[in-house]
């Protein structure tokens, strides 16, 4: 459904006009029909580029939430005791 609008305007360069035709749409439903593509493309690539976090990246964010919850932990256990 939205890979024919993609392929036709964007690799075959065929004008919106001419690729609506060929797909029986009228200009308006084509327009829609390609811009959704697109936006599928584009959500597909950014999910697959998204740079994953290295191992010591991994390791700070690691100790930076032990160290809050000991925080938590102390801050709440020295409340306790007066």
């Amino acid at each position: 459904m939205y890979r024919e609008p993609l392929v036709l305007r964007d690799i075959e360069e065929m004008s919106t006009e001419e690729a609506a035709g060929v797909l029986g749409l009228a200009v308006p439903a084509f327009k829609s029909r390609l811009l959704r593509a697109r936006l599928m493309v584009r959500e597909a690539l950014a999910a697959r580029l998204e740079r994953k976090p290295n191992l010591a990246e991994r390791a700070m964010r690691s100790a930076a939430g032990l160290g809050k919850s000991l925080a938590v932990r102390f801050s709440a256990a020295g409340k306790r005791e007066v």
